[in-house]
């Protein structure tokens, strides 16, 4: 039993592997890797070693994962022309100078199978309403007890319950205190600790605030100061969403003369199992800077 489920985990690990290195292969085909080129996230290395074919002439990559680092160092010392960068991207790249190629991949997963046992949204929702729930039932409950919190009890809280609901976490909090189930000192002590005065400020008439997009982050960032003219960028995306419909996008790149924009679909035999890509077509998309 055992060897055929081991099998068969392998067999969905190859296919993730076969489609995924199709869609680098394109990205980078598109990018056309020249002169000194900035990669973020080793990943596997299907990139790297396909950026290499191109025979640049530096290839600095940052990678912010120990364990990846470790392995992309490995890959690299077969390169006179590689440099591995341990850090996050956002502190890596304010020391960096200029390239003339960037290739982005920056995702919190050490590998493809993590990807696959990932929860889906549904399941993320799921949990977010469960955590409302019992946010919600024990404040129905706060006037009934009385008890005193400890500094533990209020780990737990947002351990189990809180850490995916800042928001609720916030106003539970406070009816705690008001209750009297915790101290002053302990309710800003967790405000300040889990950052939650933060989460609620960023809420504006009744509606949270969407998250940055972390590759227009690192794009801008680029073509401010670390591409010249005629340096290109790519990335690898997980939703094939045209960027012609994403309006901070099409503000900030599109619609600027400095830029020149190519996105194109391509089609690509993605497993039926696969949770974080449920399409089998990919956008391939190329920013070139004019000036």
């Amino acid at each position: 039993m055992g060897n055929g489920k081991d099998k068969t985990e392998e067999k969905k690990h190859q296919l993730l592997l076969d489609w995924k290195k199709a869609y680098i292969k394109a990205l980078i085909d598109a990018l056309k890797p020249s002169g000194d080129v900035l990669e973020v996230g080793f990943s596997l290395g299907d990139a790297a070693n396909y950026i290499q074919s191109f025979q640049p002439k530096t290839h600095t990559i940052i990678e912010w994962d120990p364990e990846v680092a470790k392995e992309a160092k490995k890959w690299a010392s077969k390169f006179k022309n590689v440099k591995i960068i341990e850090d996050s991207w956002q502190n890596a790249l304010p020391s960096l100078g200029v390239f003339n190629s960037i290739f982005f991949s920056d995702y919190p997963f050490v590998n493809e199978m993590e990807i696959v046992n990932c929860p889906t949204n549904d399941e993320v929702d799921k949990i977010i309403e469960d955590a409302n729930e019992t946010l919600n039932m024990f404040e129905d409950h706060l006037s009934k007890m009385n008890i005193e919190y400890t500094d533990q009890d209020i780990e737990n809280f947002y351990q189990k319950i809180g850490k995916d609901n800042l928001k609720d976490l916030f106003s539970f909090f406070q009816s705690l205190k008001d209750h009297g189930l915790i101290t002053e000192k302990q309710y800003n002590e967790s405000i300040k600790k889990y950052n939650l005065k933060e989460e609620t400020q960023k809420e504006t008439s009744g509606k949270t605030q969407k998250q940055e997009d972390p590759m227009l982050a690192f794009l801008e960032k680029c073509l401010s100061k670390h591409m010249r003219k005629g340096s290109r960028f790519s990335c690898y995306l997980y939703d094939n969403t045209s960027k012609y419909s994403d309006a901070k996008f099409f503000d900030s790149i599109i619609n600027n003369s400095n830029y020149d924009f190519y996105e194109n679909l391509i089609s690509l035999n993605v497993p039926g199992f696969s949770d974080y890509f449920k399409s089998d077509e990919a956008l391939v998309l190329v920013v070139e800077k004019f000036a």
